[in-house]
């Protein structure tokens, strides 16, 4: 996941721990809102899916209105 964040320009390179650290959360958030997600940091089954490319989860996600 923190690979996939540093490709898309939302983590430093030098970040990458393989641990969800504060800084993966951040991370996370920005990338969640970059796409109309709610931007909690949190990598749930649909951020997953969705950041990752696996579209193993069926669940709808609440978009933030714009």
């Amino acid at each position: 996941m923190q690979q996939r964040l540093v490709a898309e320009g939302f983590l430093s390179a030098a970040d990458v721990t393989g641990s969800f650290d504060a800084r993966t959360g951040a991370a996370v958030a920005r990338w969640q809102a970059a796409r109309g997600l709610d931007a909690h940091g949190v990598v749930d089954a649909v951020t997953a899916d969705e950041l990752l490319g696996t579209g193993s989860t069926q669940v709808p996600q609440r978009r933030i209105p714009r």
